[in-house]
């Protein structure tokens, strides 16, 4: 949880008030010594929000009304809700008041933690494997943004930079920046935070490690970068929060006043990188710009620029008099001024820009790049969001159930539940018959075992010399269920060990290949970390909670599973 400060005794505070007071006279005169100036070049409009908070939907002290009003307190103009695993917000998604509250979800993945956003809530849960997570929001029509990707805690960093996809990170994270603060800066903040909590916050922040993983991935590809709030908690309060580190949105056209249009003018700004960070809680940002030029046209951050000997990068648009502006290219610091820049953009690369202010660690602006690159260069790095193909179909060298005649597969399912199996004409001009597959999980997630609903061949035999398996799959909405093959494990639960991979269904008939590498064991912290092939007990395709919610139901029909 973000800015969290470990517990201070209130004697402590008032010992402390007198030594702290010469301290306190300088965020006041910082706060008010910056005053906005009109930018320079036609932008269109900035609006200012907060992204990456939770609620009671999951581990936040507010509901969705207290964290709306902490929003309108601090002024925002949008607040991006992101709970735990659940989209429960989504209903509330739209204009209250002035302030459009937007509602996505932080997915946990074996990878790290997503913030997935612009689409509404699936019928079926999200996967672990953050490259089927990456591939459902992309299906969804949503935008991805990695959270906290360098934070010091195990398990809350993203390991896997190399996935593919068209994911941006937290160049800033609140969570992040606390853990890394250490126990006597805590302290003092803790302190400080009576009298002024925007300069007890804001004095936490370094400048964040992953400015540097920003720029690797930067150079591979376009990536937006934001700045995440990971917000949960009353003290600090999420109004202190909001106020510090704010999200600057470039749209093109002013607020509508539509929620639901306007909810997607602001997610598309923000997966595309048409935004800057401003740490507000040093002084304002508002009205800063970084854009191209050239001949009468203009782009701003998040834009790719074909290379021009006249093209001007210019940066500016925040009249404070100790800020001194840094243009980067490609992750280096190319030129600095006083007050802002004016430049030519001499050769291709990636230009974003950076604001310091003097006795701050941390810079007061980052803006998202402009990418100056011909027209071939950006596709090919654009071909690197590109997530990979789906395994290509396959001919089955033999099959495990056609499903004309005596079925290998028989149908299971926890007494909550009910599955039913029966062969009925494949239909759609196609030859032969297919199981038709009818479930309905109980409704009660917590009972025991935990609700599901499967097809199982518990005699599949000997399957080491096959690369994997391949069914053909449709159903009447889309759903997701499991391919799970069972082999022997005396540390496992019931001395059998689950490996599994994702499948989803279409409301057509599609091939489905599954690669054997793909299945990922179910029981970590027991594996013996090898699937035996040779010897398994069972292969099912199961649908559980881990797939669907509890209470789920549909039908779904399987032909022609078998392996190659």
């Amino acid at each position: 949880m973000p800015w969290r400060f470990l517990p201070v005794h209130p004697l402590l505070i008032l010992t402390a008030a007198a030594a702290a007071g010469a301290a306190l006279w300088l965020p006041a005169t910082e706060l008010s010594g910056a005053q906005a100036a009109p930018a320079a070049d036609a932008r269109g409009t900035e609006i200012v929000g907060v992204v990456h908070v939770h609620t009671t939907h999951s581990d936040g002290a507010l509901d969705i009304a207290g964290v709306v009003d902490e929003g309108r307190a601090a002024g925002l103009d949008f607040l991006l809700v992101t709970d735990h695993n659940t989209l429960a917000a989504k209903p509330e998604e739209g204009y209250h008041g002035d302030l459009l509250l937007i509602v996505g979800t932080e997915i946990s993945t074996d990878s790290g933690h997503v913030l997935a956003f612009g689409f509404d809530p699936p019928a079926y849960r999200f996967p672990r494997r953050a490259l089927d997570v990456l591939r459902d929001i992309h299906d969804l029509g949503g935008a991805a943004i990695v959270a906290h990707p360098t934070s010091p805690r195990q398990g809350l960093e993203w390991s896997d930079p190399a996935v593919p996809g068209a994911w941006g990170i937290e160049v800033l994270n609140g969570d992040t920046q606390w853990r890394a603060a250490g126990v006597p800066r805590m302290l003092l903040s803790g302190l400080l935070y009576p009298f002024n909590p925007q300069y007890a916050l804001t004095r936490l922040m370094t400048r964040p490690a992953a400015a540097q993983m920003w720029d690797e991935l930067l150079a591979r590809r376009p990536t937006a970068g934001i700045v995440g709030a990971d917000a949960h908690t009353r003290l600090p309060s999420y109004e202190a929060v909001f106020q510090t580190a704010r999200n600057h949105v470039i749209l093109d056209a002013p607020l509508s006043g539509d929620g639901a249009r306007d909810a997607a003018a602001v997610t598309d700004a923000l997966a595309g990188g048409r935004a800057f960070i401003g740490i507000d809680g040093i002084a304002p940002t508002d009205g800063f710009f970084f854009t191209a030029g050239r001949e009468g046209r203009s782009w701003t951050m998040g834009h790719a620029v074909p290379p021009h000997p006249r093209l001007a990068l210019r940066a500016g648009g925040v009249d404070h008099p100790e800020a001194q502006f840094h243009l980067l290219k490609d992750g280096e610091v190319i030129d600095s001024a006083a007050g802002g820049l004016d430049v030519k953009a001499g050769s291709a690369g990636v230009y974003r820009v950076e604001v310091t202010l003097p006795g701050w660690n941390v810079p007061w602006i980052m803006s998202n790049p402009i990418y100056v690159f011909d027209t071939a260069a950006q596709r090919r790095r654009e071909q690197h969001q590109a997530l990979p193909p789906l395994p290509a179909a396959r001919e089955p060298a033999v099959f495990l159930d056609r499903f004309e005649g005596e079925p290998t597969f028989a149908a299971d399912a926890d007494p909550a539940s009910s599955v039913t199996l029966a062969a009925e004409p494949r239909g759609g001009g196609a030859d032969g018959s297919a199981a038709r597959v009818t479930f309905r999980l109980g409704a009660d997630g917590a009972s025991d075992p935990a609700p599901y609903a499967a097809i199982v061949n518990t005699a599949p035999g000997n399957l080491s010399t096959y690369e994997g398996l391949v069914l053909s799959l449709r159903a009447d909405g889309v759903y997701r269920l499991s391919l799970v093959l069972r082999d022997p494990n005396p540390r496992a639960p019931q001395d059998t060990e689950w490996w599994s991979a994702p499948l989803k269904t279409a409301r057509e008939w599609r091939q489905v290949a599954v690669p054997f590498s793909d299945l990922r064991t179910r029981h970590p912290h027991v594996t013996d970390g090898q699937l035996d092939l040779d010897d398994l007990e069972a292969v099912l395709l199961i649908i559980d909670t881990t797939a669907m919610p509890p209470g789920a139901a549909g039908t779904l029909w399987i032909d022609d599973v078998g392996l190659y």
